[in-house]
């Protein structure tokens, strides 16, 4: 089992649909705990396999709706972000993947973002066109890949053309 972050920036209103993604999950029986600071709202939550991250991609991608509707910023291919890897951090002694994931407005203040930032970015931006995509989590070699799944099937990998090497 691990832990992920969602991570916005301290804005009321990102406080305020911070709050709200916490309730749904605590609705949905997440056990999720809400945080903010100085420079940032947080929303964690435990997840253990597919199941659990889709929850959190869902929950990632609410966030991002709700927050580009209110604030918009330039669309994912044309903001000047790249994709940029998960930095390692030590916890309980031991280097592990930090899995932070950011909304559309934290990647465009930090300039990258990883698969599950960039993945939850689009999968908001084509619903607010008014397509029903959705976020997913693919088996990959380093455990999990974020992708976008279209209405129609098809898969996006914004990642793969933000600069992700790819083989």
């Amino acid at each position: 089992m691990g832990l992920l972050t969602i991570t916005a920036p301290r804005t009321a209103d990102d406080v305020r649909v911070g709050r709200g993604i916490w309730q749904w999950l605590r609705a949905h029986r997440v056990d999720a705990k809400f945080a903010y600071d100085g420079a940032h709202v947080r929303v964690r939550m435990p997840f253990s396999g597919a199941e659990s991250l889709g929850v959190g991609l869902d929950a990632l991608t609410a966030w991002n709706v709700v927050r580009l509707r209110a604030t918009p910023i330039a669309h994912i291919y044309e903001a000047g972000v790249h994709y940029e890897r998960e930095p390692l951090c030590r916890m309980d002694g031991v280097e592990r993947m930090c899995e932070e994931w950011l909304t559309a407005h934290e990647v465009i203040e930090r300039g990258a973002g990883d698969c599950d930032d960039l993945g939850g970015w689009l999968a908001a931006i084509l619903r607010l066109q008014g397509e029903r995509a959705q976020a997913i989590a693919k088996p990959s070699a380093a455990g999990w890949h974020i992708v976008v799944r279209h209405e129609d099937g098809s898969i996006e990998d914004p990642s793969a053309k933000l600069g992700m090497p790819t083989s």
